[in-house]
C-alpha cells in the first residue's frame, strides 16, 4: 500500500514538473514572438488585406458555406496592433490587449482600427495564452491572412488522412484499409461540414495540432518509446491547452484515446487493459490541460497592474462557462449535448454520411466480408463519452458556443459508425471459395497418401 502511494505520488511529482517545462517554454515563445516582430508592419499589411476584402466587418460572414467564426480570427489579429510610444516590452509580452469597443463585434473594431491606422480602444483579454499566435504572427508579418488560412486548411485534411490511416491500419484486419481511411477521414470533414477549410485560422490551428499530437503518440506507441503514457498525455494535454483555450477540448483527449489505443492494438488486450489505458490518458491529459489553465491564469495575475480585478474577471468568466446565464442558454441536463450533436445531425451533410456508410457496409457484406466483434473497437465509443462528459460539466459555453464546439460531436459520431464499419475485418470462407478449395486441397492428400 505504502509503495503504491509513493507511485502516485512520484507519478504526480513528474506530472506537474512537466506542466511548468512546458508552460515555460510557452511564455518564453510567447515573449520571444510579442518582443522580437515589429506589430507596426503587421498591422500595414492588415490594412491592405482590409482594403482587398479579405478582412470585412463582419463576424460571421452570410456568403460563407458555413457559420464561419471569422470573431475569433480577427480578435486574434487585432493582438498587440494597437502600439503607442508608451507601451514597453514587458506590456507587450503581458499580450492582453485587444481592440475593443462595447456592443461592437471583433472585426468590424478591427476594421474601424486598420481604416483609421490607430486604436479604437483597448480590452484586457485575460485569457492570455493565445498559442496560434507564435505561429499567425511570424507568418502575418511576412505573408497574408487568406494565404494562412489556405495553408492552415490544406495542413489539417493531410493530418486528418494520415491519422485515419494509421487508425484503419491498426484497427482494421481486412484488406484495403486505405478505402477504410478515406472512410473515416471523409466522414469527419463532412460531418464538420469543411469547417476551417480556407474560412479561419485561429480554429484551424487548433485542430491541426490536436491530430498532429494525437499522431506523434500513436506513432511513439508504435516504437515502443519509453515515455509513459501518463507523462504523454499530461505533455499532450499542455499542448491542447496551450493551442486550443475552449474550441475543442473533448476533441483533443477523444483523438489522443482513439491513436494510442489502436497503436495497442496488436497487442492482447481485455476490456479491463483498454478502460484502463482511457483512465491513465485522460488523468494525464486533464492534468496537463487544466495545469497550463492555471499556470496561465497565474502568470496573467502576476503581469497584470491590478490582479484583484484579473482574479474577479477569471473567476467570473469560469462561472459563466460552467453555469451562468444567458442569450438561449437552457439549465438543463442533457440540453447542451443535444444542441451539440443535434447540429452536424440536422444538416444535409449528416444524411450523405449515412446514405454512404450503408453502401459501404452492404458493399463490404456482399464482397464476402463478415463482421466480428473485437474488444479493442470499445475505444471508438469513449469519445462519445469524453465530449458528452465535457458538453455537460461546461454547459453554457458548449451551449453559447455550439456552432463551433460541435466538432468533438462530429469526431465521436464518425468513431460509433466506425465501430460498426470495423468490424467488417474478416472474409467468409463461405463466400469467398476460400471452404472449396480447403476441400479440394483435404481430398488432394488424401490421394497422395
Amino acid at each position: 500500500m505504502i509503495s503504491d502511494v509513493r507511485v502516485l505520488f512520484v507519478g504526480l511529482l513528474k506530472a506537474a514538473m512537466i506542466v511548468v517545462a512546458a508552460n515555460i517554454v510557452f511564455f518564453s515563445l510567447i515573449a520571444a514572438v510579442d518582443t522580437s516582430i515589429d506589430h507596426r508592419i503587421i498591422r500595414d499589411r492588415l490594412v491592405e488585406a482590409a482594403r482587398q476584402g479579405v478582412i470585412n466587418d463582419q463576424d460571421n460572414p452570410p456568403e460563407l458555406p458555413i457559420y464561419s467564426d471569422r470573431f475569433t480570427d480577427c480578435l486574434a489579429m487585432s493582438l498587440n496592433l494597437p502600439d503607442s510610444p508608451a507601451r514597453n516590452a514587458f506590456e507587450m509580452i503581458r499580450d492582453t490587449e485587444i481592440a475593443k469597443i462595447e456592443v461592437m463585434g471583433a472585426c468590424r473594431a478591427l476594421v474601424m482600427m486598420l481604416k483609421d491606422r490607430n486604436s479604437v480602444g483597448t480590452q484586457n483579454y485575460v485569457r492570455y495564452w493565445h498559442g496560434y499566435q507564435i505561429i499567425s504572427k511570424p507568418f502575418l508579418r511576412f505573408g497574408d491572412v487568406r494565404d494562412l488560412r489556405y495553408i492552415v486548411a490544406c495542413m489539417l485534411v493531410g493530418l486528418v488522412f494520415l491519422f485515419s490511416l494509421n487508425v484503419a491500419s491498426a484497427l482494421v484486419n481486412a484488406n484495403h484499409t486505405a478505402l477504410f481511411a478515406l472512410w473515416f477521414a471523409a466522414g469527419y470533414l463532412l460531418l464538420t461540414d469543411g469547417a476551417d477549410m480556407g474560412n479561419v485560422f485561429t480554429h484551424g490551428i487548433s485542430l491541426v495540432e490536436i491530430f498532429a499530437a494525437a499522431l506523434g503518440a500513436f506513432w511513439a506507441v508504435k516504437a515502443r518509446s519509453r515515455v509513459s503514457l501518463l507523462s504523454m498525455a499530461v505533455l499532450i494535454g499542455c499542448v491542447n491547452s496551450f493551442f486550443d483555450l475552449l474550441f475543442n477540448p473533448p476533441l483533443g483527449l477523444s483523438a489522443l484515446a482513439v491513436g494510442v489505443v489502436a497503436a495497442k492494438a496488436q497487442e492482447p488486450s481485455t476490456t479491463r487493459d483498454i478502460l484502463r489505458t482511457v483512465v491513465v490518458l485522460a488523468i494525464g491529459w486533464g492534468i496537463g490541460f487544466f495545469g497550463t489553465y492555471a499556470c496561465r491564469f497565474v502568470i496573467a495575475l502576476l503581469l497584470s497592474p491590478s490582479p484583484l480585478a484579473t482574479l474577479q474577471e477569471i473567476v467570473e468568466a469560469g462561472l459563466l462557462r460552467v453555469s451562468g446565464g444567458g442569450d438561449k442558454i437552457k439549465q438543463v441536463v442533457g440540453w447542451a449535448t443535444v444542441k451539440n450533436y443535434g447540429y452536424p445531425m440536422l444538416r444535409p451533410s449528416f444524411a450523405v454520411f449515412v446514405a454512404i456508410t450503408a453502401a459501404f457496409a452492404a458493399a463490404l457484406r456482399f464482397g464476402g466480408y463478415r463482421w466480428t466483434w473485437r474488444p479493442v473497437l470499445l475505444i471508438l465509443l469513449a469519445p462519445g463519452l469524453i465530449s458528452v462528459l465535457w458538453f455537460e460539466a461546461l454547459r453554457n459555453h458548449s451551449q453559447h458556443h455550439h456552432w463551433f464546439t460541435y466538432r468533438s460531436a462530429s469526431f465521436s459520431l464518425v468513431c460509433l459508425a466506425a465501430c460498426l464499419m470495423f468490424g467488417f475485418s474478416d472474409r467468409d470462407p463461405s463466400k469467398t471459395g476460400e471452404s472449396a478449395h480447403r476441400q479440394f486441397g483435404d481430398t488432394e492428400a488424401n490421394l497422395r497418401s
